[in-house]
């Protein structure tokens, strides 16, 4: 601490000088002195003086007077500088295990452990964050009279990345994704990467973008994206949706609760024991067993088996090993469409329920208008409004139509009538082909393939031999599910 002195008097000022201290300069007691000899003495120090100062002062020669040795006395004070606060950033959005403020959870949370999820996802357009200006301080002053300046405040520091934007000192988000914030930077992420499982550490996932897991899907989990969804590891009896392609680098084992379904391709390693839909090919590198498969493109296991289960392939099945040595069931429908199937058992009722609507308004209504002048105006009125009813009705009916028929055209576009088998093909095998079916009777060696063609006039199944090019036909027949028929003669006006 420095230290200023006078003959009698010794001022100590501390270090930050805000603060001067008057004291006896020695240990023998000066003579007594006013407080305006103290200020006079004191005064080349050019110490700035207050109120509460020069009391202090008016004391301390109090005490010289009386002959007694004065205690140390402060007779200066500065006012220490206020420093500014710095800049912060502070959360728009709440956190997805809580409040953004506590960390609390919030009444509304899932109960399911199974959807508690650690993914902060968002929305485009949502606020984030909001960067918050440094607040302003007050400079100091010392015990000379001079300023003391305080600590100017920082900005807060965010780097922006993909997907969010800034405006009025507020980040936006501008795409649906999985925010991604370290205090540092912020960006919205259309992929989202689990680094390990899907489990409790995770919870469900529904995502807007890509999904990408690096290691496996435990029981009883969900994944649904809005684009793909790509598993390193395996997928166990869970539930995985992607409007885009599903590719699993494992396999996946259904074990009968497991159910995956892509807009796009499936590929995997094997499938067992699952239901799986595809609105494209199926690729599966070993096997699929006793599985609910439905593909509006191709089902392709050129190096494997399928046994089991029902399949339905609309583009077709090409397959090493088809049903197995012991005879198990095997049901395959090719070349017929299950969206068509499913669209015409479900307007098919409803067309006719209109149709049948638009009859009974016609058997009210034409006798009237049969006998117009004997109607009053109200009569005429009532008639005429039966009349355009039935004609709406008419319209309803023909609009599920069109939709049906806009089905049919699609189809066309993914069906392929065919089999191919590489290697070998079992008892218990039944083929079912638009309007066909048929057994397999006896084990046949590949590669053949399976097709239907009119053989002396007659629709059969046909085994061809891919490397000779002879065929026979296999025990087939006209099949048993007529709703192709139906739909068709619906299409064409004749039903």
């Amino acid at each position: 601490m420095p230290v200023t002195e006078s003959k009698l008097f010794r001022i100590q000022i501390s270090h930050d000088r805000l603060t001067a201290t008057l004291s006896v300069n020695g240990d023998s007691l000066p003579p007594a002195c006013t407080a305006g000899k103290i200020e006079a003495e004191i005064q080349p120090f050019k110490l700035f003086l207050n109120e509460e100062g020069r009391a202090n002062i008016i004391a301390f020669a109090a005490k010289l007077a009386e002959h007694a040795m004065p205690q140390p006395m402060v007779i200066a004070q500065g006012d220490p500088p206020v420093h500014d606060e710095n800049g912060q950033i502070e959360l728009l959005y709440k956190t997805s295990q809580g409040d953004a403020a506590t960390g609390e959870a919030q009444e509304d949370s899932p109960q399911s452990f199974y959807e508690r999820s650690n993914i902060q996802r968002v929305r485009a357009g949502q606020p984030l964050l909001r960067l918050i200006p440094p607040r302003e301080g007050q400079d100091g002053r010392d015990i000379f009279g001079k300023p003391i300046a305080r600590k100017r405040g920082r900005q807060a520091q965010l780097s922006l990345g993909a997907n969010v934007r800034l405006e009025d000192d507020v980040v936006y988000a501008t795409a649906n994704g999985k925010l991604e914030y370290s205090g540092e930077r912020v960006s919205v992420s259309d992929v989202l990467e689990i680094a390990g499982n899907v489990d409790f550490s995770i919870g469900n996932i529904d995502f807007d973008g890509s999904v990408i897991v690096a290691r496996n899907v435990l029981d009883l989990f969900k994944i649904r994206s809005h684009a793909s969804v790509t598993v390193r590891g395996i997928i166990e009896a869970a539930e995985v949706q992607a409007e885009g392609d599903l590719t699993c680098q494992g396999g996946m084992t259904g074990k009968e609760k497991g159910l995956f379904i892509a807009g796009g391709t499936i590929e995997t390693k094997y499938i067992t024991n699952a239901t799986v839909r595809a609105g494209k090919d199926v690729v599966v590198r070993m096997e699929v067993v006793n599985c609910d498969l439905i593909c509006r493109g191709a089902l392709r296991i050129e190096s494997g088996l399928l046994v089991g289960g029902r399949t339905v392939a609309t583009g077709g099945l090409r397959v090493r090993t088809l049903g197995s040595e012991a005879c198990v069931n095997t049901p395959v429908e090719v070349g017929i469409d299950d969206n068509l199937r499913q669209t015409y058992l479900r307007v098919a009722p409803e067309i006719e329920q209109l149709r049948r609507k638009a009859e009974k308004v016609r058997q009210i209504v034409e006798p009237l208008l049969r006998n117009q002048k004997a109607l009053n105006a109200e009569q005429k009125e009532k008639a005429t409004e039966l009349l355009y009813n039935s004609y709406d009705l008419e319209d309803r009916a023909e609009q599920k139509i069109e939709q049906l028929r806009s089905v049919q055209e699609e189809s066309r576009q993914y069906c392929l009538e065919e089999v191919v088998v590489l290697g070998e093909v079992y008892p218990g095998v039944t083929f079912r082909f638009p309007r066909l079916e048929g057994i397999i009777e006896s084990p046949l060696k590949g590669p053949i393939k399976f097709i239907p063609r009119k053989v002396e006039g007659v629709y059969q199944i046909v085994a061809v031999d891919c490397l000779s090019g002879s065929c026979f036909s296999i025990h087939s027949g006209p099949t048993s599910d007529t709703w192709l028929q139906a739909a068709e003669a619906l299409l064409s006006g004749k039903s």
